[in-house]
């Protein structure tokens, strides 16, 4: 089956650059959107819908661009690339999609604010920028973000996208997604 470019999207700290990272192993150069979206737009607050209702058609567009530029190299199949990117809804995400490329959403509308955030806690490293946040702070990010992955969740099966929860287990559910893309499944 012919290699596809992925786009990987949905809620923070649902698994999307982890990921990324591992499929960059596969020969698939990762274009991560959080710092190209913050030096376009500034930081947003995570939960701002009126941000994202602004952003997701323009992250569209930028990601339509990349794989546009690029087609030459795909031609020649020499690069296929995993895009990982926060503020995208899947209304838009459908206008990426196409015979080449692949949108999966991640999210995690089936966790509770409790056991995320003990997953979190559990992996959380010195660079992650939730090791930076209190409890309370974090809990209502987490809120924000069970709510918004149930929206996307709604949404891609309105728009015919896939979505994967990575709420109950993330790495098993990483790994499913990392090997149906390896064998061509996706």
């Amino acid at each position: 089956m012919k290699k596809k470019h992925i786009i990987l999207a949905g809620t923070s700290r649902s698994g999307k650059t982890t990921l990324s990272m591992e499929l960059a192993k596969l020969q698939y150069t990762h274009y991560k959107m959080d710092p190209i979206k913050r030096a376009l737009f500034g930081n947003m607050a995570e939960g701002n819908s009126e941000d994202w209702d602004e952003i997701s058609p323009k992250i569209a567009k930028i990601i339509n661009q990349i794989l546009e530029d690029n087609k030459s190299d795909t031609d020649y199949n020499q690069e296929h690339y995993v895009i990982d990117t926060c503020h995208l809804y899947p209304e838009d995400a459908k206008k990426i999609e196409s015979e080449d490329t692949k949108v999966i959403f991640l999210g995690y509308a089936d966790s509770t604010i409790d056991s995320k955030l003990e997953d979190i806690r559990k992996n959380d490293k010195d660079n992650y920028w939730t090791k930076k946040l209190q409890d309370d702070e974090l809990k209502e990010l987490l809120r924000q973000n069970i709510e918004f992955s149930n929206k996307i969740k709604e949404d891609c099966k309105k728009y015919g996208i896939t979505y994967y929860d990575t709420g109950a287990s993330r790495e098993e559910t990483l790994k499913k997604i990392f090997d149906d893309i390896q064998d061509g499944k996706i």
